[in-house]
């Protein structure tokens, strides 16, 4: 059973939003849970930590937990605090849209070549069971994560968390992701994505995430998450990219 602890570099008490406090921080936490970043048996940080660390009191951290409690995402007892269950909700969609891999892969060149990128970590970690389960990896596995900010017109664009399964990730240095995009950078590796998965939702910015996209915690995001195939059935990357949702906008045109 692990703790995880919240880094304390925002707060959004200050942030101008109609959604009541206790709210917000609710439909962060709960993000976490569902998403998988928080497994069965986890502890959630202490509610004096999330009170220093979102800069709420300890009555809107209480009344969150007990949101989250009373959907059965976290089981709260004395002397041993918030734990996670694991428990997660299945999304409603239709039928995925199919189409072509190639026009994808142009338009993300297009806004890697329009943008700065700047390197916020890059080190080889055990990832979150679901990217482990996603990328088809055993969970002891090691992959190269990357996280990087794309900068445009001087503001951050999109904050890119990336996972790469190791025979690809070992020709791969944090320079190559300060100078090229991922997409530049796997085909010049010779490898061809046959495939991609993509899913798009939205969320709320946490305090690590505001402070790198300067926006309020709890702000709207656009979030993609997308997995990279060679070969139609072996995943090789996942990414997640968060967007500010004044910021940036999906297009789409649909015909017969």
């Amino acid at each position: 059973m692990t703790e995880r602890n919240t880094p304390t570099d925002g707060s959004f008490v200050g942030s101008k939003s109609p959604v009541p406090l206790y709210h917000r921080l609710y439909v962060i936490l709960r993000d976490k849970l569902t998403s998988g970043a928080y497994s069965a048996g986890d502890l959630l940080p202490p509610e004096v930590d999330l009170v220093k660390s979102y800069g709420v009191s300890r009555v809107t951290v209480k009344r969150a937990l007990d949101e989250l409690a009373a959907e059965g995402l976290v089981e709260r007892s004395r002397g041993r605090g918030t734990v996670a269950t694991g428990k997660t909700f299945g999304m409603i969609g239709g039928t995925p849209l199919t189409a072509g891999v190639d026009t994808l892969l142009s338009n993300l060149e297009t806004i890697g070549s329009k943008t700065d990128v700047q390197v916020v970590d890059f080190q080889y970690v055990r990832p979150p069971s679901h990217i482990a389960d996603t990328l088809k990896v055993p969970h002891d596995q090691e992959l190269q994560k990357a996280v990087r900010l794309r900068i445009h017109d001087g503001r951050p664009l999109a904050l890119s968390t990336s996972y790469i399964i190791p025979d690809i990730a070992r020709s791969i240095t944090r320079e190559d992701f300060e100078k090229r995009s991922l997409i530049q950078i796997i085909k010049e590796s010779g490898v061809e994505i046959s495939l991609v998965e993509q899913s798009i939702s939205a969320t709320l910015a946490d305090n690590i995430i505001s402070s790198l996209l300067l926006i309020p915690s709890g702000s709207a995001l656009i979030r993609i998450r997308r997995t990279f195939f060679i070969e139609k059935d072996t995943p090789i990357d996942h990414v997640e990219i968060l967007y500010p949702s004044e910021r940036f906008e999906y297009r789409m045109t649909l015909s017969r």
